[in-house]
């Protein structure tokens, strides 16, 4: 156990070697999710953010950790922890809590149903999220596998893979 006064974490990113990002769930009795920041060195945890969901990702090449507000207003925020302090990025995909950033942190993927999306930075770029591709595929098998919605996602470091969990269409 890295934390033993830390609890309970949901989900959890590597910031470094020696700091980590965790979403830690809510009590359940109206307390909201929270994202702390642990150091392995001193054995503690700052809280860092409060009402996020449990998308919470390291940033590639930027040393930040990025998260999903809930509630009315969602946004996606970047916590630096040098800094000790969150800067609004941009809304998150409507109707999705799950997000991967892709190689080096320059686009963040969301899906919606079976639909995966990209909001990529940059200020010459369009801002609004940009349809990548839909994993909804017509089969004339009845056998083979329909994907409903996705959840969570990962991209390998080289953008060559991605890996997710998807819920399947019911029959």
């Amino acid at each position: 156990m890295v934390f033993e006064n830390v609890k309970p974490v949901g989900y959890h990113a590597w910031i470094d070697p020696t700091h980590v990002a965790m979403f830690i769930l809510g009590s359940g009795q109206g307390q909201p999710a929270t994202l702390q920041i642990g150091d392995t060195k001193t054995g503690t945890a700052e809280i860092a953010a409060t009402g996020i969901g449990r998308s919470v990702l390291a940033r590639p090449g930027a040393g930040t950790v990025s998260y999903i507000t809930t509630g009315a207003n969602r946004m996606v925020r970047e916590y630096d922890p040098g800094k000790k302090e969150s800067r609004d990025l941009f809304p998150p995909l409507e109707g999705s809590q799950d997000a991967a950033w892709g190689v080096k942190g320059g686009a963040l993927w969301m899906a919606n149903g079976a639909q995966i999306s990209a909001h990529i930075d940059g200020p010459a770029l369009d801002p609004r999220w940009q349809p990548l591709f839909n994993l909804t595929v017509p089969s004339a098998d009845p056998s083979a596998p329909k994907i409903a919605g996705i959840t969570r996602m990962s991209i390998s470091p080289n953008g060559r893979w991605m890996a997710f969990v998807a819920e399947p269409v019911a029959k």
